[in-house]
C-alpha cells in the first residue's frame, strides 16, 4: 500500500522588482580620500589665481606625502602622537605597579619562611 504525505511547499525568501543598491565601500573611499589629497594643492592653487592671490606652482607630491596627509586627516592625529599623550600615565602605572609587586612579594616571603622556622 502506498502512502501519500502532503508535503508543503516554502516560498523562498526574496523580493521580486526591486533596486540592489551597492554598499559603499571603505576601499573606494580610501582611493577618493587618496586621490583629493593628490589634487588638493593644484585646486587650492587655482582657486587663489582666480582671486587674485599669486603663489608658487604646486610640486607634485611623492606617494608617502599623499599617504601621510590622508592618514593625518582622517585620523586626526597620527597613531604615534596618541601613544605619546598617554605615556606618562602608563610610566605612573608600571611604576606604581612595580612597587605594589616588591610590597606584596617581600610580605609574602616574610609570612612563608617565618612559619617554617
Amino acid at each position: 500500500m502506498i502512502r501519500f504525505v502532503r508535503v508543503r511547499l516554502l516560498k523562498p525568501d526574496f523580493v521580486t522588482c526591486s533596486h540592489w543598491v551597492r554598499p559603499r565601500s571603505s576601499y573606494y573611499s580610501y582611493l577618493y580620500d587618496y586621490q583629493r589629497n593628490y589634487y588638493d594643492d593644484v585646486i587650492d592653487y587655482l582657486d587663489r589665481r582666480k582671486r587674485g592671490i599669486y603663489r608658487d606652482i604646486p610640486r607634485p607630491q611623492t606617494w608617502a606625502e599623499r599617504a601621510l596627509r590622508t592618514y593625518t586627516q582622517r585620523l586626526g592625529t597620527t597613531e604615534n602622537a596618541l601613544k605619546a599623550r598617554n605615556d606618562p600615565d602608563l610610566i605612573h602605572r608600571v611604576h606604581f605597579c612595580r612597587l605594589m609587586h616588591d610590597y606584596h612579594i617581600k610580605d609574602y616571603f616574610a609570612r612563608r619562611f617565618t612559619w617554617s622556622i
